[in-house]
């Protein structure tokens, strides 16, 4: 359910317990107290309506946390993958001259310091993100 809320999150979707509990052909009950229990413990926030607040009505959002759980959370692994992926895209849309050369400057000397060095530097700029 988790993976779920997270997708339609990212998509911009509607987060209804209702809309949730189509998507996953569960009854909306079962929705709404695993919601609650998926926010209690810290992994999506949540508006409870109505009288009965041990339910989730609507979803809000998936924490840090959550989206780590469902892989969504860059880990430094998968950032220093997307970096090297974005250097490559760059230096292929860079013209030729002095912008493509610098690029593929940078890449040849993140590739010959190694891929330990290219992860640290990402879980580095990751823990600077989210203010670790």
């Amino acid at each position: 359910m988790l993976r779920e809320v997270a997708r339609r999150v990212e998509e911009g979707e509607p987060l209804s317990s209702r809309d949730v509990a189509a998507a996953l052909g569960l009854d909306v009950a079962v929705v709404g107290r695993v919601g609650r229990r998926l926010a209690d413990d810290g992994l999506l926030t949540s508006i409870s309506m109505g009288l009965a607040s041990s339910t989730i009505a609507v979803f809000t959002e998936v924490t840090a946390k959550g989206r780590r759980e469902v892989g969504q959370w860059p880990s430094p692994d998968v950032a220093a993958d997307r970096l090297m992926a974005a250097l490559d895209q760059a230096i292929e849309r860079a013209p030729e001259g002095e912008q493509r050369t610098w690029l593929q400057k940078a890449r040849s000397g993140l590739v010959g310091a190694g891929r330990d060095v290219v992860v640290d530097l990402t879980a580095a700029i990751i823990s600077r993100q989210v203010g670790a």
